[in-house]
Parts: C-alpha cells; structure tokens; sequence
C-alpha cells in the first residue's frame, strides 16, 4: 500500500512517522516551500506525550520543551489566585506521563527530524494541491507545478481549511467562530521578575482571557490573548499591534497588564472551524487533525488530537481494519473535546454575576477533583505501533 499526505504539519507529519512504523511507503505534500509552524507555543499533555513515544518522536522533542511547575487560574480584574494544579510527581504518577510546553516550530521540527530518519517517508515541498479526483480506484491529485500523484489511500492533514475535506465532506468555507487570537513571544529575560511567569497562567477576564507560558526551553514566554469580537475585515493571520489587545483588557489587574503590555507586536488569528461532522472519509480518501475537527484551543488539545489521530490511524491499518472503520475509533473523543473546548470558552469568558459563581466554584474544587475532572483526557495511552 501507497499512502499520500496533502500537509507538512504536525498532522501530515505525525501520521508519516506512524505509518512509516507499520512498514507503509508514505509520500508527503506540502504546499509550503518548507516545513515550518506559523504561531507560537502549545501545551502537551499526558496523552500527547503518549502519542509522541509511540512515534519514538519524544525523544528529539522533549530537549526543546519546558516542564512547568503548576497551572494557575486567576481573576484578571482582581488578579487573586482562584486555583492551582500541580504538574510535578503526584500528576506524572497518576497520568503515567508528564506535562510539557512547547514552541510549535520545535514540535514540528522534532517530527521532522524524525522523519527524515524513516527512507519510506519521501517529502516533498512547493507542492500545493489544486484539484483531486477521489473515486473507487484511484486517488490523483493535481499540484500547481502541473505535477500529479495517485496512491492506494490519501490523507487530508491540511488544516481547517483543507482542500481534502471540500472533497470529502463539501460543507463550506471555515466559519468564524466570533473570537480572535492574539499571539505573541516576549524574552522571558524581560518578565523574569513577575511572579509565577515560568508556570502556566490562566487569567479570565469578561468576553475573554490570556494564557501565558514558558517555551523555546524556557527562554521565551508565549502569550495568547483571547477576546470575543466581530470581526469584520477578518483575516486568518494578520500583524496586531499592543494598543488592540489593551483596548480589550483595558480593566486588567496590574500584574496581568504589566504582561500583555510588554509585546512590540501581535499576530491577530481568527478563530475559525466547521460543525462537528460524522464524515471523514470518502472511498479511500480521509481525514485527520484539523481537517476534520478543528476546536478552539481553550483544552490546549489541538496538536494533540492530530498526534493521537496519527498514532491511532497507524494502529487501525496495521490491523488491517478498514479505513471506512477509523472514525468510529476517534469521534467520541475528539467531538467530546471540541464540544468541552467551545463551552470552556463561555465559562472563561462569563461576566457578572455568573463570573461570581464561577470563580467561587473555581476556588472550591481541590486538586483530587481536577485530577478524577481531567482523567478521561490525560489517561489516554497510545495504541503500540
């Protein structure tokens, strides 16, 4: 069996390594002239980290990554401590694996290094898909430089806005979800005095919310700064300078304005995805990663889902299952997280009075009730490849 990948993320390249480890000859297309991430950090978590053992891709990853001491949820007006989770030994003891944080361009990058290391993985960049004719035989697809390609099962790991998918499930454009991103990397040299600034910090804020943590092995601090909006004149990715994203947090606690006014600029990113769908696949065509569930990031679960989608697909072929079987095997979950991550967002966003009630719930939860409320995410384990 010949396996094709439309996209060189971390989805196209998860799924490379894991079919490469079934013994399967996998060609990879992405439209970019180079393997690269656009964005900042990301947090993987145990299950993630699962994911990426059995791809034997932890070991090239886990240098670059950062271990955090505690996650911690705070009031951004008042700025006062509502929870904390500890990620150190009783956390790695029950889930079986750690909790890291990561630049996206140093997870891409030790999947690729990892990659490279497999000669059945061939990868091919300057490739963007421009037609696609899926049918019961053959999968061809047509690329801008005229050139074609045609293989026994075809994946769509090409994003939110994939291409495979108008194919596959045709059900439009990407659709705004009303929330727009703010990402941006500060030197952590110049916040090192703040306190707390190596740990994970939630704060939540009216009609949005910041995430801020170390990445690049701890030398930088990737921020994101959530805000509910419209949007008119949206674009996917555009430059943002500090005075929009203090415009929204114009009522920020001190300690959280000293963070978010440190940045000399902001990549603006529009929240975006499609409803939920129970079609992946057509003939044998599918989908993974975000192509087929994009969330919001308010679980910090969308690499991860893309890497356990890989590792899982890798495990379901080489049991010989069908392709037409592999979503039953992932959509409870992911439907679940996608479903957890939009309704975190409105508790993270909630204004008076329910911000009240919230954050006293917040306050009273121990920690044995956040590890049994997070048990059906991070105790995942990874299917052996």
């Amino acid at each position: 069996m010949t396996i094709g990948i439309i996209g060189g993320g971390i989805a196209g390249l998860a799924s490379a390594i894991a079919l490469a480890k079934i013994g399967k000859q996998v060609d990879v297309f992405e439209k970019a002239s180079a393997f690269e991430e656009v964005g900042a950090g990301l947090q993987i978590g145990p299950n993630a980290v699962s994911a990426l053992k059995a791809l034997g891709a932890y070991k090239a990853i886990e240098p670059h990554a950062f271990a955090p001491e505690q996650i911690l949820i705070r009031d951004g007006l008042t700025g006062k401590l509502l929870n904390r989770l500890h990620l150190g030994d009783s956390f790695e003891k029950l889930f079986k694996q750690p909790y890291r944080v990561i630049h996206r361009a140093d997870l891409l990058n030790g999947l690729l290094e990892t990659a490279k290391s497999y000669d059945s993985i061939n990868l091919h960049t300057s490739k963007p898909l421009v037609s696609l004719d899926l049918n019961k035989d053959t999968n061809e697809c047509t690329f801008a430089d005229d050139t074609t390609s045609n293989h026994d099962l075809l994946i769509g790991a090409d994003g939110f806005r994939s291409i495979v998918r108008r194919h596959i499930i045709n059900d439009g454009p990407p659709v705004y979800a009303g929330h727009s991103l703010f990402r941006s990397l500060i030197p952590i040299e110049n916040i090192e005095h703040i306190n707390d600034i190596k740990d994970v910090n939630l704060w939540l804020y009216p009609h949005g919310h910041v995430v801020h943590y170390p990445v690049s092995n701890g030398e930088q601090i990737n921020i994101v700064a959530a805000v509910e909006q419209n949007w008119e004149k949206r674009g996917w990715s555009l430059p943002a300078d500090t005075s929009q994203v203090l415009e929204h947090f114009k009522n920020a606690h001190d300690s959280l304005m000293a963070i978010i006014s440190q940045p000399q600029g902001w990549l603006k990113w529009a929240a975006a995805g499609h409803p939920f769908s129970k079609i992946w696949h057509k003939n044998n065509a599918l989908l993974v990663g975000d192509a087929v569930h994009p969330t919001l990031p308010y679980m910090a679960q969308g690499a991860a889902m893309a890497i356990e989608d890989a590792v899982c697909l890798g495990s379901h072929i080489k049991n010989q299952r069908p392709v037409s079987e592999y979503a039953q095997t992932r959509q409870a979950r992911t439907q679940k997280i996608v479903e957890t991550s939009t309704r975190l967002g409105k508790i993270y966003h909630m204004t008076n009075p329910t911000r009240l009630a919230r954050n006293m719930v917040i306050k009273s939860t121990s920690s044995n009730s956040q590890f049994k409320r997070m048990s059906w995410l991070y105790s995942w384990r990874a299917p052996n490849l």
